[in-house]
């Protein structure tokens, strides 16, 4: 489509997409883990995640196996 057409979907996108920012007050080492997954070693880790507007806390969970992090999952964070 020509770009006119697509303007007023990418404004939409990115004004909601600034909508849903909220500055970090605090990030927390939760969790470190190790498991062995088809004979590798994988590591574990979660950080909790504070926001200054007092938004619920959020738990992001990282994996690696050596070549790296890469975030697995987010959610909102509970406490025990």
């Amino acid at each position: 489509p020509p770009r006119s057409t697509l303007f007023p979907y990418t404004t939409l996108f990115r004004s909601k997409a600034k909508e849903q920012r909220s500055a970090v007050e605090s990030i927390q080492l939760d969790y470190v883990s190790q498991d062995i997954d088809d004979d590798a070693v994988v590591d574990y880790i979660g950080y909790r995640v504070d926001f200054v507007d007092k938004r619920p806390s959020m738990l992001v969970r990282l994996y690696s196996t050596g070549n790296g992090w890469k975030i697995i999952g987010f959610e909102e964070f509970e406490e025990d």
